[in-house]
């Protein structure tokens, strides 16, 4: 594929991963096709397409982080905000929730300027709210992860899998993942 194809300011670029979504989204349900894996498919066709309008109007994107997200919830005060995770899960708070919930922090910093200094894990099974203050270590942890992402998808390189396969039952991305499934 010639290099300027890959180039992210190019609104062209845009149409053609749209295109391709939305290609993807079209095959229909078939065999073992999942309906919420064509409706993912659409949603990012939409995405895309709608990047492409703003690529073309040169609309300006915050690049330090080089991510965009959406939350699940985020509460607002005058002087701070706090992104609410839900988790389907009954687990305690781990590690990689904790990265998470640094990673929307820093989002939330960036780009609306407004310190997020903790977030919640809102729990859906049990009901409840766990309060977690986002750290340096975990800020620090999710920009080596942001980096470390980065560099799979310059490389074109698939992460290798986790050391828990538990995981892989419950992972929203196993049907991408050839080492697994």
């Amino acid at each position: 594929m010639p290099a300027d194809l890959r180039d992210p300011t190019d609104p062209r670029e845009w149409l053609r991963r749209a295109r391709s979504n939305l290609a993807l989204a079209r095959v229909g349900q078939q065999g073992e096709i999942l309906l919420e894996d064509l409706c993912f498919e659409a949603q990012q066709a939409a995405e895309k397409a709608a990047k492409a309008i703003l690529v073309s109007r040169s609309v300006r994107f915050r690049t330090r982080l080089g991510l965009s997200g959406r939350l699940d919830l985020m509460i607002e005060t005058k002087d701070a905000c706090f992104p609410v995770d839900f988790k389907d899960s009954e687990g305690p708070v781990r590690r990689n929730h904790r990265i998470q919930l640094a990673a929307y922090a820093l989002l939330i910093e960036d780009s609306l300027g407004i310190r997020a200094p903790a977030g919640f894990v809102y729990r859906v099974p049990l009901k409840d709210v766990v309060a977690v203050d986002i750290r340096e270590e975990d800020r620090g942890s999710a920009e080596a992860a942001i980096a470390a992402i980065r560099h799979s998808v310059l490389a074109e390189a698939m992460p290798g899998p986790t050391d828990v396969r538990n995981r892989c039952t419950a992972c929203e991305f196993r049907n991408y993942c050839a080492d697994i499934w």
